[in-house]
């Protein structure tokens, strides 16, 4: 007798995109404004998130993966996570609980991040870093409770809230960078429509020069893609490199074109 077979599809739960201005944007244009541009979108296939870092499930995330057959695929922008179907592909194979928790760990791969990042206002780096009055130093948290905020779910993409929490001394001796959080509300047995969330990381202005002469006096965007035209110029010049840049004594960022 042949053995039965069950076939066993995918329902994609949630997307994430973790975007960083300095990847995507094309010297002072912003990629949102001008997606059709065949330089953003030459920016757009060549971006991937690994360039600058990692993620990994927390622990507890990682066995709830497991044991409610939920799948975890990386993308280049960020990451997907899809239900498995039972044998009729009408309802999840295992049905969510009515309200779901993903954490998942940020971990930074390239050591220039913070000279091309802008962490925005009230997040300055120094505040990451460990201090008497927090060992552990603090992480940057994404999060979303759809509990709070479940009519933002039917946007085309949802904003991650930006925030900085302490990291618990006792939690991990590797500290992440930062922390994203997702609190779903789901009926259990049921489909939800799938939901797109997306993070944009700002890319840091700086202030550039040629080497040996004066200091341009308006800053400019780091980008990785393009070439800037400062005020005034006849002719573009190449975007300075995250390995000149460097932050002086006066806390401006300046970089140096060669």
């Amino acid at each position: 007798m042949s053995p039965e077979v069950f076939r066993t599809g995918y329902h994609t739960l949630l997307e994430v995109q973790l975007l960083h201005r300095y990847f995507l944007n094309v010297g002072t244009t912003k990629f949102e404004d001008a997606p059709t541009s065949p330089s953003v979108m030459a920016a757009w296939r060549a971006y991937d998130l690994r360039q600058f870092c990692r993620l990994e499930p927390s622990p507890a995330t990682r066995a709830l993966l497991a044991e409610q057959r939920l799948l975890l695929r990386p993308l280049a922008e960020g990451f997907r996570v899809a239900q498995a179907l039972d044998a009729a592909g009408t309802a999840p194979a295992v049905p969510l609980d009515a309200s779901t928790e993903l954490t998942f760990w940020l971990y930074l791969t390239d050591p220039a991040w913070p000279l091309y990042t802008d962490p925005g206002a009230g997040y300055e780096f120094a505040r990451l870093v460990p201090s008497p009055t927090n060992p552990a130093g603090q992480v940057l948290v994404l999060s979303y409770d759809e509990q709070d905020d479940g009519s933002a779910s039917t946007a085309p993409f949802v904003s991650l809230k930006q925030s900085l929490e302490p990291w618990p001394a006792a939690a991990s001796p590797d500290r992440p960078l930062a922390v994203l959080r997702l609190r779903l509300l789901s009926s259990p047995g049921t489909l939800p429509d799938p939901r797109h969330f997306r993070h944009v990381f700002d890319n840091r202005r700086t202030t550039w020069e040629y080497k040996g002469s004066p200091v341009r006096p308006n800053p400019l965007p780091l980008v990785h893609h393009g070439r800037v035209v400062p005020d005034g110029a006849h002719a573009t010049l190449p975007n300075p490199s995250p390995a000149t840049t460097e932050q002086r004594p006066d806390g401006i960022y300046y970089s140096v074109i060669y």
